[in-house]
Order: structure tokens, then sequence, then C-alpha cells
């Protein structure tokens, strides 16, 4: 029997970012190729380097969250512990967020 994907975690094809690089064009890297041969021969003005054009990433469809069978585990290595004050909607929220993309936290909240 089959485990049901309950949990949310990172898409690792986009980095939890929802949209990847298509990567640049030849015509983009010919034309960048000449300007800095022309810097290099002239001087001047350095061109500044293209950047490729996002997509959506289709494996998360955009959103940067694919399900998954057990919750992701905390990364202690690569992310500092958030302290995140108050319990609100927005506290809630961004422990959500921080919980799909296996950043450590903690929430502290007021008592009366």
């Amino acid at each position: 029997m089959e485990k049901e994907k309950s949990s949310w975690t990172a898409c690792q094809e986009c980095k939890g970012h929802g949209k990847k690089s298509k990567g640049l064009t030849n015509k983009a890297k010919l034309r960048y190729q000449q300007a800095l041969a022309q810097f290099e021969e002239q001087g001047g003005e350095m061109p500044v380097a293209p950047k490729g054009h996002l997509h959506t990433c289709s494996k998360c469809g955009g959103s940067g969250l694919i399900r998954s069978e057990n919750p992701p585990a905390p990364d202690q290595e690569n992310y500092p512990h958030v302290a995140i004050i108050g319990g609100g909607i927005g506290g809630v929220a961004l422990a959500a967020a921080c919980l799909h993309r296996g950043i450590p936290f903690s929430i502290y909240e007021r008592d009366h």
C-alpha cells in the first residue's frame, strides 16, 4: 500500500523559486561577444552580460513546492534558526513557508 503524500517540500528542479532560466539565445551570445570585442579594442563602457529569460517550472507548476510523503527535515547547516515573533496569521504563514523549505524556526507568542 502506497503512503499518502500529505506534506510539501521545495521543488529540487527550480530550488523552490518556481521559475527556471531558459538560457541565452545564440543571437544574444553573439551580440554580447561582439560588444565585448569592441570594448576591448576601443575601450569605453563595458557591456552588461545578458541573462536568460525565466519560465515557469513544469515540475511544480510555478509554486516552488511539490507533494512528498514526509515533511522535510530542518537543514541546520545551510540555514540559520529563525525566530518568529507572534503566532498570528502572518507568523503562522511564515512558519509554514519555513517548514516547506526545511528552514529551522521557533514561534514565540505572548502570554496574557
